[in-house]
This record gives C-alpha cells, structure tokens and sequence, in this order.
C-alpha cells in the first residue's frame, strides 16, 4: 500500500493487481496474462489484458467498466479456433453485508 493510502497492490510480481482510487475515481491494473501454446505443439501465442475504472456513487456503491482483449499470434491460430477480439461491459454494483 502507498503512503497515501489510495494505491493497493493485491498478490506480487507478475500478477500483481494494483487498484489507484483518486477522489472517488478508481481504475485497477491488471497485468495481462499470456498462455504460450507452443509447448503444446502450435505455433500459437494467446493474450488477454483486462482494464478496468469506475467511480464511487456513494459510501456503498459503484459505477464499474471493464474492457477485455484477446490476441493470438502464431499460425496455428485459426486450427486453436482463437479469433483476436475485444469487448465492453459497464454496470453497477452495491456492497452488502
């Protein structure tokens, strides 16, 4: 955790999540996660990052967006069914006891 209290570190090294809050804004940086297929027998590298924000609407509640990728690079791609893609989800969300 930083000094000031607004950036958290989950977990260490390369999956380390970290979560910035800044006023009631907050975004968290997950790293990507790459599957090397090629000890499998294909010529294929699969990527997927995940970005995600959202802002605070009250003590108990959040707007969140999240935005996810995958990429695959190699030949065998296509033979693994793997398209690069990308998408979006926003909603809301509340805490409860």
């Amino acid at each position: 955790m930083s000094d000031d209290l607004r950036t958290r570190t989950f977990g260490a090294g390369e999956e380390a999540l970290t979560y910035t809050l800044d006023s009631r804004d907050f975004t968290c940086d997950d790293p990507p996660i790459t599957m090397d297929m090629t000890s499998c027998g294909y010529d294929a590298v699969i990527t997927s990052t995940v970005d995600i924000d959202g802002t605070w609407t009250s003590n108990t509640s959040f707007e969140v967006n999240s935005a996810m990728v995958i990429c695959c690079t190699g030949s065998d791609c296509a033979a693994l069914d793997v398209q690069n893609c990308s998408g979006k989800v926003s909603g809301t969300a509340a805490l409860a006891q």
